[in-house]
């Protein structure tokens, strides 16, 4: 976390970081966060120890824990993956909220 004229970039490595650190945050102060930049990998869930039962989530459906964030800029840097990338494109047009 970096911080300059009353101005905080909130950096993290992966979506995992991002939850665990954002559910720790009140809401009035994640309506002040502005922008985020993290790793583009999808958050990867196994509720089951079965391995199909295993599911990727964009990083679209996990921001969307946090109604209170109101971005100016979401930054995501990419993986060597290329359709990693584009499916997490997609998923923020489809199902992101501006």
């Amino acid at each position: 976390m970096t911080r300059a004229d009353n101005q905080i970039l909130v950096s993290f490595e992966d979506i995992y970081s991002l939850l665990d650190k954002l559910y720790s945050i009140q809401a009035s102060s994640l309506s002040q966060i502005r922008h985020i930049r993290t790793g583009g990998r999808a958050l990867f869930m196994a509720p089951g120890t079965q391995v199909h039962r295993r599911k990727n989530y964009s990083h679209c459906w996990a921001l969307k824990f946090f109604p209170e964030l109101s971005l100016d800029r979401l930054t995501v840097l990419g993986v060597p993956d290329g359709r990693e990338n584009y499916n997490f494109l997609d998923g923020l047009v489809k199902y992101g909220h501006g």
